[in-house]
């Protein structure tokens, strides 16, 4: 009786311990995806205040000037 009972509690323990196992692999893959998402973005900022910028810019070009920096900016 007694050990049946304590094969009982070391088959729950065994089950917990596999569910934290999962657990922390999930919570690494979550850690992982929010990590590339900061890094995606931040590029996506950096890249707006880029094309910000560049819009600026182009208000003090005359048509022609606009057009080729247009260019450039889009190849970018």
């Amino acid at each position: 009786m007694v050990s049946q009972r304590l094969d009982a509690v070391k088959a729950l323990w065994d089950r917990l311990a596999e569910q934290l196992g999962e657990r922390e692999a999930m919570l690494k893959e979550v850690l992982d995806t929010s990590t590339q998402f900061h890094d995606t973005v931040k590029t996506l900022i950096d890249w707006l205040l880029l094309a910000a910028n560049s819009v600026d810019a182009f208000s003090e070009l005359d048509t022609a000037e606009q057009h080729e920096q247009f260019e450039v900016f889009v190849k970018h």
